[in-house]
């Protein structure tokens, strides 16, 4: 942050005014209850799911800009064409009837203006312009940055003059006299993967470190009260309390967030359940993809952390045990991505150590024998003979003597961390000839190890360079990403973790897997995958 902005908000938050508007919207306030009536429905029914989901994210950009309900980016045609697919499909359906009452809603909406246009108006046309800083001397609020054009292009038929910014913009700016922030931050930057309190303090700056002297906020129809002590990280009695005052709305139905459907669980496709598998953990995922994990074998899932206070971002391995409904998953889709880091960690090998090719391949063939080795007596002589030879032969611990017997076969596997279990394992496998060879597959590990890391920094420098992802995974809970211009990302939020491990190929462990249960080759559009 530039010091004159710092400085700035550090003197606006000193003692910031706060000035709530509730405005009345007759016709919002009857298409939020035609809305609340098919909140049940929609947990049942994934075609009123649609529905739901359609109008609630209408509802909420009806609340949270200045625009006109005909605007084709408030999204009033597409609930009404939702609407009537449904309608068509399911004439008879038991929620049909609210569903019409849905649509006449719209109807009514289409046909009114918008108070919160009038409130914009109204309170920029307050404002000059600063000559000092050669802007205008008020900023308009808006969640996402495919909201600045229009917003812009609506000043400029009203012939007003302000700024628009979205909130991450705002964060960072040199205050301006004015800030309009329409709806309640809390409902207006939820979605099924931020609840609306957690979005409240989130983005609660901009009551209590704000980007203008002065905020005016709007809270149309029967938009919650807003809560201003719910704002601070962390609440309490201690810090300074905005001066503004919200009249609470008429009763109504305050639960405003779209549910959030759990996908059935996508078991792998009966084509791939021949290959060697192992029973893991399902991982439903928003969007068009599903993923199973298992605690030692396989990648580890990868977890994108942005912390919205100051926006640093970091992917991080995480167990498969701390994964919960909420996180944000990154996933490669398309290319192999255990190749790439063999070839990675080969070219490490050539340029740091020096190894000539013929050293690599040996050492790589080593670890396709030790995998096969082992994989030949698990079959002939089972798993638990093996593990207790391991254990009573060759003193190997219990506990770790299991992980022996599995997580070699792991593609990712290079060879154990310890060398007396390396060649204990060995001795079992009757490899005993390469004892000598530990120190050659612990460089091979550590290869892979650079490799891994190299591949991590790429994957974050690529999220760095354009946040447009983050609008998308709040919206929609996924996105993608192209990463060197032709590799594809799959960012998205967990829906769910199954409690009950399924079995599962070792080949498709960490792979996004389609509707069908097919290793995902490409990634639909948003709009295909609904």
């Amino acid at each position: 942050m530039p010091p004159p902005a710092a400085l700035g908000i550090w003197e606006v938050s000193e003692n910031p005014v706060i000035l709530t508007r509730r405005i009345a919207w007759p016709q919002l306030v009857a298409f939020s209850r035609a809305l609340a009536s098919l909140r049940e429905p929609a947990m049942a029914s994934s075609a009123v799911a649609r529905v739901f989901a359609a109008a609630a994210a209408t509802r909420r950009l009806l609340c949270s800009i200045p625009l006109p309900p005909t605007h084709r980016v408030i999204g009033l045609p597409a609930v009404r064409s939702e609407v009537e697919l449904y309608l068509t499909a399911h004439p008879d359906h038991v929620a049909a009837d609210v569903v019409r009452r849905l649509r006449y809603a719209a109807d009514d909406l289409m046909a009114s203006r918008s108070p919160v246009a009038a409130w914009a108006g109204e309170e920029v046309s307050r404002y000059g312009h600063d000559n000092e800083l050669s802007r205008p001397e008020a900023v308009i609020i808006v969640p996402r940055r495919e909201m600045l054009v229009p917003v812009r292009s609506w000043l400029a038929e009203q012939e007003l003059h302000a700024d628009v910014l979205t909130a991450a913009e705002a964060r960072d700016c040199v205050p301006y006299r004015a800030a309009l922030v329409a709806g309640h931050p809390g409902y207006t930057y939820a979605s099924p993967w931020r609840d609306p309190q957690t979005a409240l303090r989130n983005f609660g700056w901009l009551l209590t470190a704000p980007p203008a002297a002065t905020v005016h906020i709007a809270l149309p129809g029967d938009i919650p009260a807003l809560d201003e002590n719910a704002a601070w990280l962390l609440p309490g009695d201690e810090h300074p309390r905005p001066r503004s005052a919200d009249p609470d709305p008429q009763p109504s139905a305050r639960t405003w967030t779209a549910p959030l459907l759990t996908p059935p669980i996508v078991r792998p496709a009966t084509g791939e359940l021949g290959i060697d598998g192992t029973l893991s953990t399902p991982v439903n995922l928003a969007g068009p993809a599903s993923v199973y994990y298992h605690p030692q074998l396989g990648p580890r899932p990868h977890t994108v952390l942005l912390d919205d206070e100051t926006g640093a971002l970091r992917i991080t391995a995480t167990a498969v045990q701390s994964l919960r409904a909420g996180t944000l998953l990154v996933l490669r889709v398309g290319l192999a991505e255990h190749t790439e880091l063999v070839e990675r960690a080969d070219r490490w090998l050539a340029e740091r150590r020096a190894w000539p090719a013929s050293k690599i391949a040996t050492a790589r063939q080593l670890i396709a024998t030790i995998k096969s080795r082992l994989a030949k007596a698990r079959r002939e002589r089972g798993s638990d003979a093996v593990q207790r030879e391991l254990v009573l032969k060759w003193g190997v611990d219990d506990t770790y003597a299991r992980a022996l017997v599995t997580r070699p076969l792991d593609d990712y596997y290079i060879c154990p961390q310890r060398r007396a279990s390396y060649v204990a394992l060995l001795r079992v496998l009757s490899l005993e000839r390469h004892d000598d060879q530990f120190e050659v597959l612990a460089a091979v590990r550590a290869a892979h190890q650079q490799a891994g890391e190299e591949i991590r920094r790429e994957l974050l420098a690529c999220l760095e360079v354009d946040r447009a992802w983050v609008d998308q995974v709040d919206e929609h809970g996924w996105t993608q990403v192209t990463l060197n211009g032709h590799d594809h990302l799959l960012l998205a939020a967990i829906a769910a973790v199954g409690d009950t491990a399924l079995p599962v190929p070792r080949t498709l462990l960490g792979v996004p897997l389609d509707k069908a249960g097919n290793r995902m080759r490409r990634l639909p559009e948003i709009g295909e995958a609904q």
